[in-house]
């Protein structure tokens, strides 16, 4: 397609579609209900095609796990065992296996990625001008790359890696150095997800672009990838890690490929194809439908000999906070898989269950060495009982001038506690529970508010004046 054919705007409806394509693309990506039968087979034809866009035969066997835990456990034995049972019978004679236990499932993951990615990204930017493809991308990649991608991927990248990386590597050792498999990762990647960005990129300008990657991909990216996929693959990252602490091993977990919570690439696609109709190879729109069938379940794992794949999660919490996303739930996992596995968060903070489940008294609370923790653990408590229970020193109190016949009382906040400098103010609702009682709340202050009448005016963004003249603050 030659530069004069490349989309420079969106119509106003395809402006006006964006926020709500996001929308869907986010809930596709916060889905917990399990596959049915039929999804599993859009899934496994998705993932065959992609092998087939990347040169590379199918395996075959697809093995089903439980969680990304599992999966990023017995993903590296496999592969390994494979690859010791296929050097059996010359490891008599001369002992030389693959060298890079994470070649194979990288290289096969980069060449499907290249030959599908790659090439539809390239088309649709070719055919797509500047303004266009910034408005698509801010309205529908935005969204959905926020919501879904954030959220997760932190947290389970940490615990599957801590847990893989010693129990496998104590267990095979340096000798297994060479499972081929990680080359498949990298080969499918390139081959599918390179292939369709090139196109992309040609067939669009800049301006569209950015729009469209700003409204959906980064929306996405944000809703689901950075709240969620961030999360659960730093918590699986940190117990491969844990578990598996061979430096030939621990690499080969992480040729995957991330699921629904990976969806934030395929929404801002799929806006150009579906939405924008942008007219490219019928082979480029191929691979980008193959790579998001592939990208319809959960983490998966490509290898030469197998592909392990795992469901979506059978439980999600995530909560909007200041423009962004961030899991969290107060009385259980804020995500969980069928088998138990999950993770406790508070407001995007990862703490251990029994905080959620139980709650820490003081002396736990003090004895936790971790200050974004403890913090987590002081709030669940809540301030107003920890400043009692820790007698923490009473700074000032006074009369509450916006909530009349109420108390408003300031504490200084010793570094034990936090390291930060910050003082806290206790404080009432002025509307009445349904029992009659008031909720009484903790909020941090600077400790340059030196009364408590100060500090509550600080929480309003008030002087101490302004809110003095106040005739109800809440």
């Amino acid at each position: 397609m030659n530069k004069a054919q490349r989309l420079t705007e969106l119509t106003p409806a395809q402006q006006d579609r964006m926020a709500s394509f996001a929308q869907e693309w986010i809930q596709h990506g916060w889905r917990t209900q399990p596959l049915t039968e039929e999804e599993w087979a859009v899934w496994e034809a998705g993932a065959r095609k992609c092998y087939e866009f990347a040169g590379l035969p199918w395996p075959n066997v697809v093995i089903r796990v439980s969680s990304p835990m599992v999966g990023a456990l017995a993903a590296p034995f496999a592969a390994i065992a494979i690859a010791l049972h296929r050097a059996l019978p010359s490891a008599l004679g001369t002992l030389e296996l693959p060298t890079d236990p994470s070649a194979v499932g990288s290289a096969v993951r980069s060449a499907v990625r290249s030959a599908v990615g790659s090439a539809v990204g390239s088309a649709v930017r070719s055919a797509v001008g500047s303004a266009v493809d910034s408005a698509v991308y801010s309205a529908v990649g935005s969204a959905v790359d926020s919501a879904v991608r954030s959220a997760v991927r932190s947290a389970v990248y940490s615990a599957v890696y801590s847990a893989v990386g010693s129990a496998v590597g104590s267990a095979v050792g340096s000798a297994v150095d060479s499972a081929v498999d990680s080359a498949v990762g990298s080969a499918v990647y390139s081959a599918v997800r390179s292939a369709v960005d090139s196109a992309v990129d040609s067939a669009v300008g800049s301006a569209v672009y950015s729009a469209v990657y700003s409204a959906v991909d980064s929306a996405v990216d944000s809703a689901v990838y950075s709240a969620v996929r961030s999360a659960v693959y730093s918590a699986v990252d940190s117990a491969v890690d844990s578990a598996v602490d061979s430096a030939p091993i621990k690499p080969f977990w992480h040729q995957l490929f991330g699921g629904r919570q990976w969806c934030w690439w395929p929404a801002f696609i799929a806006y150009f194809r579906d939405v924008v109709e942008l007219q490219l190879d019928s082979d480029i729109w191929d691979r980008s439908r193959a790579y998001q069938d592939a990208e319809s379940a959960g983490y998966w794992w490509p290898n030469r000999d197998f592909v392990m794949v795992c469901d979506t999660p059978a439980v999600l919490h995530v909560e909007a906070a200041a423009g962004q996303h961030r899991m969290h739930c107060e009385t259980g996992p804020s995500v969980a898989w069928s088998d138990g596995w999950g993770l406790y968060t508070w407001h995007g903070t990862s703490v251990p269950r029994d905080l959620i489940e139980t709650g820490w008294d003081v002396e736990r609370i003090m004895a936790e060495r971790n200050a974004e923790v403890r913090r987590c653990a002081i709030e669940k408590m809540g301030w107003d009982q920890f400043v009692l229970a820790a007698g923490l020193k009473l700074i000032d109190e006074a009369d509450d001038p916006g909530n009349p016949g109420q108390i408003l009382r300031l504490y200084d906040v010793p570094r034990k506690v936090l390291d930060w400098p910050v003082r806290v103010l206790v404080a009432h609702n002025a509307t009445r529970e349904r029992d009659g009682s008031r909720h009484t709340f903790g909020l941090t202050v600077p400790t340059d508010c030196r009364t408590a009448v100060s500090a509550a005016a600080w929480t309003f963004d008030l002087s101490e004046r302004e809110y003095a003249q106040l005739a109800r603050a809440t």
